[in-house]
């Protein structure tokens, strides 16, 4: 056995199952994605697809982040632009827009979208927010598939709010659908 002290040493640095469990365990449970209803929109103004109450010390420390992953399906029988936004609170900042053209005709194309909310410096009273995400569509049924938003707003994390995934329609005879998701907080 070459090196069988080195490998030891190394070896009795690795964490041992039952302290890896202890660890996973201390971690807060932040499930927060309430009811999993289905959401289907037909009208033109924002709607509301999804709001996760936000309590106003969650976000403590500073550099906490928030992820969080929506998806459900699009249906169409003509053009259509669909915009789907992050906003803090109720008619709050809006965090991301995602402005997205689509085909012609589409029937149960579906979209996924990843969000990931920052909190950063106090800046004039405010904590800013920065933010990223993407929004993936059906392969063909968005111009912008894959589209990335960046963003940094001036945020209140001072009372108990709620975070809302909303979409807006252009034209009617479509149905936006969110079919489910899920909030991470680190």
């Amino acid at each position: 056995m070459i090196r069988y002290k080195k490998r030891l040493a190394t070896l009795s640095r690795v964490p041992k199952q039952e302290a890896v469990k202890e660890f996973v365990l201390t971690l807060e449970p932040f499930d927060k994605m309430g009811p999993a209803s289905i959401h289907s929109q037909t009208a033109l103004p924002e709607e509301v697809h999804r709001a996760v109450p936000i309590d106003a010390l969650a976000l403590q420390p500073l550099g906490t982040w928030l992820r969080w992953t929506l998806y459900g399906d699009i249906s169409t029988s003509g053009g259509l632009t669909v915009t789907c936004r992050i906003r803090w609170g109720n008619a709050g900042p809006i965090l991301l827009a995602f402005p997205e053209g689509t085909s012609p005709s589409i029937s149960f194309a579906t979209w996924r979208l990843e969000a990931t909310m920052i909190l950063g410096d106090l800046v004039g009273g405010l904590y800013e927010m920065l933010s990223f995400g993407t929004l993936l569509w059906t392969a063909g049924a968005s111009a912008f598939d894959g589209l990335t938003i960046e963003s940094a707003v001036g945020v209140d994390i001072s009372s108990n709010l709620d975070l809302q995934f909303t979409g807006q329609l252009s034209a009617g005879g479509a149905t936006l659908r969110t079919l489910g998701g899920l909030l991470e907080l680190f």
